[in-house]
Protein backbone atom coordinates (compact mmCIF):
# COMPACT_ATOMS: atom_id res chain seq x y z
CA UNK A 1 0.00 0.00 0.00
CA UNK A 2 2.85 2.23 0.95
CA UNK A 3 3.69 2.39 -3.11
CA UNK A 4 0.32 3.28 -4.05
CA UNK A 5 0.30 5.90 -1.52
CA UNK A 6 3.35 7.60 -2.89
CA UNK A 7 2.34 6.61 -6.85
CA UNK A 8 -1.42 8.44 -5.83
CA UNK A 9 0.12 11.67 -4.56
CA UNK A 10 2.59 12.05 -6.87
CA UNK A 11 -0.36 11.79 -9.51
CA UNK A 12 -2.24 14.15 -7.84
CA UNK A 13 0.18 16.53 -7.62
CA UNK A 14 0.12 18.33 -11.08
CA UNK A 15 3.54 19.99 -11.14
CA UNK A 16 5.39 16.53 -10.46
CA UNK A 17 4.83 14.51 -13.60
CA UNK A 18 7.57 16.87 -15.53
CA UNK A 19 10.13 15.81 -12.71
CA UNK A 20 8.72 11.91 -12.35
CA UNK A 21 9.19 9.15 -14.90
CA UNK A 22 6.14 8.32 -16.14
CA UNK A 23 4.56 5.33 -14.04
CA UNK A 24 3.29 1.84 -15.37
CA UNK A 25 2.43 -0.03 -12.39
CA UNK A 26 2.78 -2.90 -13.70
CA UNK A 27 6.43 -2.37 -14.93
CA UNK A 28 9.10 -2.80 -11.79
CA UNK A 29 11.58 -0.42 -13.70
CA UNK A 30 8.75 2.53 -14.57
CA UNK A 31 7.93 2.02 -10.56
CA UNK A 32 11.40 2.59 -9.46
CA UNK A 33 12.08 5.03 -11.61
CA UNK A 34 9.16 6.46 -10.02
CA UNK A 35 10.23 6.13 -6.60
CA UNK A 36 13.07 7.14 -6.34
CA UNK A 37 12.35 10.55 -8.06
CA UNK A 38 9.69 10.74 -5.89
CA UNK A 39 12.15 10.41 -2.43
CA UNK A 40 13.41 13.72 -2.47
CA UNK A 41 10.29 15.28 -2.45
CA UNK A 42 9.01 13.15 1.24
CA UNK A 43 9.13 17.08 2.78
CA UNK A 44 7.28 19.03 0.30
CA UNK A 45 4.86 16.32 0.33
CA UNK A 46 4.98 16.87 4.03
CA UNK A 47 4.24 20.12 4.11
CA UNK A 48 1.79 19.82 1.05
CA UNK A 49 -0.33 18.12 2.99
CA UNK A 50 -1.16 20.53 5.90
CA UNK A 51 -1.42 23.79 3.43
CA UNK A 52 -3.57 22.04 0.92
CA UNK A 53 -6.52 20.19 2.51
CA UNK A 54 -8.19 19.16 -0.97
CA UNK A 55 -5.01 16.99 -1.68
CA UNK A 56 -5.55 15.25 1.59
CA UNK A 57 -9.05 14.73 1.03
CA UNK A 58 -9.09 13.73 -2.49
CA UNK A 59 -6.58 10.90 -1.43
CA UNK A 60 -8.74 9.76 1.20
CA UNK A 61 -11.42 9.11 -0.96
CA UNK A 62 -9.30 7.19 -3.35
CA UNK A 63 -9.45 3.50 -3.30
CA UNK A 64 -7.15 -0.01 -4.27
CA UNK A 65 -9.15 -2.96 -3.40
CA UNK A 66 -12.00 -1.18 -1.88
CA UNK A 67 -9.41 0.54 0.82
CA UNK A 68 -8.73 4.33 1.21
CA UNK A 69 -5.57 5.11 0.40
CA UNK A 70 -4.96 8.13 2.03
CA UNK A 71 -1.79 10.68 2.18
CA UNK A 72 1.81 8.98 2.42
CA UNK A 73 2.71 8.39 5.92
CA UNK A 74 6.01 8.35 7.43
CA UNK A 75 6.03 4.24 7.31
CA UNK A 76 5.19 4.47 3.67
CA UNK A 77 8.73 6.69 3.28
CA UNK A 78 10.41 3.82 4.83
CA UNK A 79 8.83 1.21 3.39
CA UNK A 80 9.23 3.03 -0.27
CA UNK A 81 12.99 3.44 0.94
CA UNK A 82 13.75 -0.33 1.24
CA UNK A 83 11.55 -0.83 -1.61
CA UNK A 84 13.99 1.25 -3.90
CA UNK A 85 17.43 -0.83 -2.54
CA UNK A 86 15.82 -3.64 -3.70
CA UNK A 87 14.25 -2.44 -6.73
CA UNK A 88 17.43 -0.73 -7.98
CA UNK A 89 19.33 -3.81 -7.65
CA UNK A 90 16.77 -5.28 -10.00
CA UNK A 91 17.15 -1.91 -12.13
CA UNK A 92 20.87 -2.26 -12.38
CA UNK A 93 20.45 -6.26 -13.47
CA UNK A 94 17.91 -5.52 -15.82
CA UNK A 95 19.51 -2.45 -17.76
CA UNK A 96 22.93 -4.73 -17.76
CA UNK A 97 21.14 -7.80 -19.69
CA UNK A 98 18.24 -5.63 -21.57
CA UNK A 99 20.67 -2.91 -22.95
CA UNK A 100 22.69 -2.20 -26.21
CA UNK A 101 25.90 -3.16 -24.83
CA UNK A 102 27.10 -6.59 -25.87
CA UNK A 103 27.03 -9.27 -23.46
CA UNK A 104 29.06 -12.17 -22.94
CA UNK A 105 27.47 -15.21 -22.41
CA UNK A 106 28.65 -15.43 -18.63
CA UNK A 107 26.58 -12.16 -18.05
CA UNK A 108 23.96 -13.64 -19.54
CA UNK A 109 23.93 -16.57 -17.64
CA UNK A 110 25.16 -14.96 -14.37
CA UNK A 111 22.51 -11.57 -14.24
CA UNK A 112 19.42 -13.85 -14.50
CA UNK A 113 21.05 -15.96 -11.58
CA UNK A 114 21.69 -12.97 -9.67
CA UNK A 115 17.90 -11.62 -10.21
CA UNK A 116 16.71 -14.81 -9.10
CA UNK A 117 18.67 -15.07 -6.04
CA UNK A 118 17.30 -11.43 -5.10
CA UNK A 119 13.69 -12.62 -5.50
CA UNK A 120 14.33 -15.61 -3.15
CA UNK A 121 16.02 -13.25 -0.42
CA UNK A 122 12.62 -11.00 -1.03
CA UNK A 123 10.57 -13.98 -0.29
CA UNK A 124 11.60 -14.14 3.57
CA UNK A 125 10.89 -11.04 4.21
CA UNK A 126 8.83 -9.92 6.86
CA UNK A 127 7.10 -7.50 5.12
CA UNK A 128 3.87 -9.28 3.51
CA UNK A 129 4.02 -7.11 0.90
CA UNK A 130 7.39 -7.92 -0.54
CA UNK A 131 6.60 -10.78 -0.22
CA UNK A 132 3.89 -10.88 -2.11
CA UNK A 133 5.57 -9.19 -4.91
CA UNK A 134 8.34 -11.03 -4.86
CA UNK A 135 6.40 -14.19 -5.84
CA UNK A 136 4.73 -12.32 -8.23
CA UNK A 137 8.39 -11.61 -9.47
CA UNK A 138 9.40 -15.18 -9.16
CA UNK A 139 6.27 -15.93 -11.59
CA UNK A 140 7.56 -13.51 -14.15
CA UNK A 141 11.10 -14.62 -14.48
CA UNK A 142 10.77 -18.57 -13.76
CA UNK A 143 7.42 -19.50 -14.88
Amino acid sequence: MSVIRVREAVNWIKALPILVHGNVPTKWNSTYLMLEVSLPYEPAMRLFQTVNHDFVSDLKERKHKKMSIGVPIELDWIEVKRMCGFLQQFYNLTCLVSGTHYVTSHQVLMEPCDMISLVTDLEDDYDDGLRNMAMRMRLKLIG
